[in-house]
Parts: C-alpha cells; structure tokens; sequence
C-alpha cells in the first residue's frame, strides 16, 4: 500500500458511487426493489467516514497554523466546488428556457425558479450551505446537499485541530473535542431526527458524526498491528456491511455506520486479501478517480432521461413508464418507473445509464475537477 494514497478505498468509493446511482435510476430492473439497493442511500455515509479517515490521515500534523488552516480550506474548497458550480449552469440554463418559454405563453408544471430550482436555492448553492438550516428543502443538484456539509464540516475539523495545536497536549485536546462533537451529532440525530437518513434538515450532524467517525477509525487503524487482512476477513465485511444496509440501515440502526463502515474501512485499508487485489485493478481504480463526478452529475444526466423519455412517449404514443410506490428509506413513494420491456430491458437501460455517468465524469474530471484543483492549489501556496 502507497501510505499517501489509499487505493483500494478509493476503488470502494467508486463502488458506493455506483450504488447511490443505482438507488436512483428509475427502471423495473432485476435490481429496483432489492432491499439492498432501494436503501443505497446509506452509502453517502461511507463517503463521510472515509472522508474522516483519509483528511486525518492526511491533515492532522499540517493544520498548526493559520497559514496551513487557511491553505487547507481553499484546497477543499477547491475539491468541491467547480464542479458542484459547473453542474448548476446547466440546471441554472433550463430554468432560464423555461422562462423565456413561459413568457411566451407556454405552460409548465412548475413555474421557473421555483420550489427546489428556486433563486433563493440558488444563492444558497453557490455558497455551499444550501443543507445548513438556510433552506427547509432539497435543491437544484439534490446530492450536493452532501457536499454542502461536508465542506462545513472540513471546517470544523481544521479549526479544531489548529485551536489544539496551541494547547499543551494537542492530540488529547482534539481528541477531546471531536468527542464531545461526536456525542452532539450523535444527540441530536437519535433525540430530534430519530434516524441517520436526514439531508437538509439534520445533515450537518450526520456528516459530523460520520467524519469524526472516521477520525476515530483512523487513530484506531494506526494504533493496531500492522496485520494483512486475509481474503475471509474481507468476505466478512462485505456480507456484514450488505447485511447492516438491508436490515439495518433504516430507523435508529442507522447511527451505526460509521462503526460499521469505519470497521470495513480498518478491513481494507490493508488491502491483503484478494477483494482488495480485485479493486487495484484498472477499471475500479478508475471508479476511484471519478467518485465525486460520478455523483455530482448522475442526477442532471437522470432529469434529462427521463425529460427525453417523456418526449419519445409522446412522439411515439408508446407508454414506457408508469407510476409505482415503493419504499425509499422509511418513505413510501409514487414515481414514475420504466416498465416496459420488462426486467432485462430495464436492466439494460440501467447498464447504459451507467456507462453514460462514467463516460460524462471521465470528462468532468478531465476538464473541471482537476483543473479546480490546480486553481486552488495555485491560490493555497499564495496564502
């Protein structure tokens, strides 16, 4: 293993992309109603631990100064935000045809710039703190409501550790801090939300706790023995974090992932068992670096779908879709589905959908996310 670069980590972390669009693409497929994926959700918070683990491994001894505090905000600025921007122009450029076309007569089923494209909506997206209290819902790019408090919470975790670099026992002090933090998150989230699957309300406390949860994973992992995971133990962890996402991810349960996602991250940090050989593997790796693009765009590539679905219905008279109820999380809800064809043409349409998020992420990340990061890099060394 690179001690700078967690690979197979990164290789999970494309994987719980991939599962989070899967949890959202809206076709009969072979996979839609498996409980495993219809609770697909669950898998933003191995994005919050992992995030934990690797900003600690990375961070912890670099933030005892302003200087490194401040350098350190604008490079994780710099991770998320360009392409959480590039994803709204698009979004942004739909709503102003709309209101060109409205104005001219045509009819829409919401008028533009409202409900969750509204311009209040909008200001608080270019700001990142669109699931910090200042909005009651989801909006425009609704997955970025992760990244919203994520960047918040960066924050919190960078001044913690620089305010503790100046006390006479650091580490016992961010330790400390963190701790009471965690206890707060974790409050807050059983006694006011009663479940984990919280976004714009209580997600602020969500990410917290999954953070420092990876934090705490992280201290864990340095302290043990540098011990190879085996194939078996990497087996183990699979079917056990599939077992506590089908049975327990909803409901007051689901404050345990980031033990359990933390005790999967120990597992294969490792990377000694043959799981882990599989995900060093190109096309995982390749997951890996398109993680973050793969998320912010499935959802704008999802709305066109299913606009230009709308379309082809109407163009050809044929019905493909029609609405279904279905358990999201705890919440029964009425959608419009793809049923025609059957399970494998659904099957089919998802593999495609698929492959098109990969193939627009491999050009977001090409075009947008990294030259971001070299931006703000450039602008982290001036500070």
């Amino acid at each position: 293993m690179n001690q700078g670069r967690f690979t197979v980590l990164d290789s999970w972390r494309g994987v719980c992309a991939i599962i989070v669009v899967t949890y959202h693409f809206t076709a009969k497929s072979h996979l839609l109603f498996l409980p495993f994926f219809r609770n697909g959700w669950i898998f933003v918070d191995f994005f919050f631990v992992l995030s934990g683990f690797v900003i600690t491994h990375a961070y912890q001894h670099h933030l005892e100064s302003s200087h490194e505090f401040f350098a350190f905000a604008i490079r994780r600025f710099g991770r998320v935000w360009p392409l959480h921007v590039a994803m709204l122009v698009p979004m942004v450029a739909a709503e102003l045809l709309k209101l060109l076309l409205t104005a001219k007569g045509f009819s829409a089923a919401r008028p533009p710039f409202t409900g969750e494209t509204s311009a209040a909506g909008l200001v608080a997206n270019l700001f990142l703190v669109q699931s910090m209290g200042v909005l009651s819902y989801a909006s425009w790019n609704v997955p970025s409501w992760s990244i919203s408090v994520e960047y918040w919470t960066y924050i919190v975790f960078g001044v913690t550790v620089l305010a503790s670099a100046r006390a006479a026992r650091p580490r016992l002090w961010t330790t400390l801090v963190l701790a009471a933090i965690f206890v707060l998150s974790l409050v807050v989230l059983i006694v006011y939300a009663k479940t984990i699957e919280t976004t714009v309300t209580f997600g602020f406390f969500r990410c917290l706790l999954g953070f420092i949860g990876g934090h705490f994973t992280y201290q864990l992992w340095r302290r043990l023995p540098p011990l190879r995971s085996s194939t078996a133990a990497e087996l183990v962890t699979v079917l056990l974090v599939s077992l506590f996402a089908v049975y327990l991810a909803n409901g007051l349960f689901g404050i345990l992932a980031p033990v359990v996602f933390g005790g999967a991250v120990i597992v294969f940090a490792n990377e000694g068992g043959a799981l882990s050989r599989l995900l060093h593997r190109a096309f995982f790796a390749m997951l890996g670096r398109l993680s973050y693009s793969i998320y912010m765009t499935h959802w704008f590539l999802h709305d066109i779908y299913r606009k230009v679905l709308a379309v082809i219905e109407q163009k050809s008279g044929i019905t493909f879709s029609a609405p279904m109820q279905f358990m999201v999380g705890r919440k029964l809800v009425t959608t419009k589905i793809v049923v025609w064809g059957g399970p494998f043409f659904s099957d089919l349409l998802l593999l495609l959908f698929l492959s098109l998020v990969i193939a627009v992420s491999a050009l977001t990340f090409r075009f947008i996310e990294k030259p971001g990061q070299r931006l703000f890099g450039r602008l982290a060394q001036k500070v």
